[in-house]
């Protein structure tokens, strides 16, 4: 079983990982899109500039229906606000889930169709960090960026130069 803090110290890391990725992002990639039918660059750095207060505030809260109000107010992101966006969330985060007491932790409700712990609904969020740092990996390096690699995107720091 994982503590609380190691728990949101990998939160925390995921989100800087991302953070490490959007600085591989130049504006002549916030266009790209995969398919017409998914989202642009730009597109998916401003979900990710909010989505995981957001997603976690809706899993410890057991409540979908507060998505519109939680997203009704985000900031637009640009290249220059992300990474500030990106250190808030991450502060956020942390500060919530450690506000959660250890009763408040194992409360089992129903969201998304599923019967879990509110520990087990905040790490599905966690997941997602996982998830979507994955795709702005890849969005990266359909944008011909070939320098970046694993290391990028598990650790999120730059590969040691090649001899």
């Amino acid at each position: 079983m994982i503590t609380k803090q190691q728990f949101i110290d990998n939160f925390v890391k995921e989100i800087d990982i991302i953070r490490h990725l959007a600085t591989k992002v130049t504006p002549d990639m916030l266009d790209y899109r995969p398919h017409e039918k998914q989202r642009s660059m730009l597109e998916l750095l401003n979900y990710l500039g909010h989505i995981f207060t957001v997603g976690v505030e809706l899993n410890i809260e057991g409540n979908m229906g507060k998505y519109a109000e939680l997203t009704s107010n985000v900031p637009v992101v640009t290249l220059e606000n992300f990474d500030m966006l990106m250190e808030a969330q991450a502060k956020a985060v942390a500060a919530r889930i450690e506000a959660l007491t250890d009763a408040e932790l194992t409360e089992e409700y129903e969201i998304f169709g599923r019967s879990a712990s509110r520990a087990m609904h905040i790490f599905g969020v966690m997941k997602w960090t996982v998830a979507y740092k994955m795709q702005l990996f890849l969005y990266i390096k359909a944008n011909g960026n070939h320098d970046i690699s694993t290391i990028n995107l598990w650790a999120g720091v730059d590969a040691a130069p090649k001899n």
